[in-house]
């Protein structure tokens, strides 16, 4: 078996989507890093070249990092905002059954 093989080129791309996979999970464990950690998910994807998975992923993820705070920030106060509005209009629609 040689490294031209099929065989060869589909386990390097299970590999190179489970450390993409592994990376993106850790990266964004506090949730504010989402947009980043899959910049940089697609970036170790894309990059055929490069077998250092690990540094095309951080490159990836610092470049992105700051660029993706925003639209995180404003979907986190957007869901934090709808959860609390649903909650108010909840009690008071229970308060005036109870009447």
């Amino acid at each position: 078996m040689t490294l031209e093989s099929r065989f060869y080129a589909i386990t390097v791309i299970i590999y190179r989507v489970l450390v993409a996979n592994l990376l993106f999970i850790l990266a964004s464990l506090p949730l504010v890093t989402v947009g980043a950690s899959l910049s940089g998910m697609i970036a170790v994807l894309q990059d055929t070249e490069d077998q250092k998975y690990w540094s095309v992923f951080w490159r990836a993820f610092r470049m992105s990092f700051w660029y993706s705070l925003p639209p995180v920030f404003f979907s986190v106060m957007s869901a934090l905002f709808i959860h609390q509005f649903l909650g108010s209009v909840g009690k008071e629609s229970l308060c005036q059954r109870r009447r």
